[in-house]
């Protein structure tokens, strides 16, 4: 799920289409359904806590690139777009924030589902000795 923050001066949509296609190669058609959520992760055996405020869009893409854009200075945080069915992705190999669009896909939608979600002793997926 293509995402990361906002750039100075930059709107939330503008971020949108940026990151999507920084991060896939795609560009953004179409969007629609705006939703904000936020989780707490703690790292593990710390006191750091990081509060994720994120807006979700549904989204129409077409491709543009067969590459990743150049970023100049920048470091583009992805290796490329991976193609997951939803069924496939749980906490275990998957994000925070993936969780709870999952979670919304799924229509998990009790009481409780915007209240802010915490995740206590998160490893970040891929870098074992990396914790958020």
């Amino acid at each position: 799920m293509p995402g990361g923050s906002q750039k100075r001066s930059e709107g939330l949509t503008e971020t949108l289409i940026r990151e999507v296609w920084e991060e896939t190669g795609y560009g953004v058609e179409n969007y629609r359904n705006v939703r904000c959520y936020d989780v707490l992760v703690e790292e593990k055996e710390t006191d750091r806590v990081v509060h994720h405020i994120f807006v979700l869009y549904t989204i129409d893409v077409i491709k543009q690139n067969d590459k990743l854009p150049k970023l100049g200075q920048e470091i583009n945080d992805s290796s490329g777009p991976i193609w997951v069915a939803i069924k496939d992705l749980t906490e275990e190999n998957t994000s925070p924030l993936v969780t709870k669009v999952i979670a919304e896909l799924n229509q998990e939608l009790n009481k409780t589902f915007f209240d802010v979600k915490r995740y206590e002793n998160w490893l970040i997926k891929g870098d074992s000795n990396k914790k958020i």
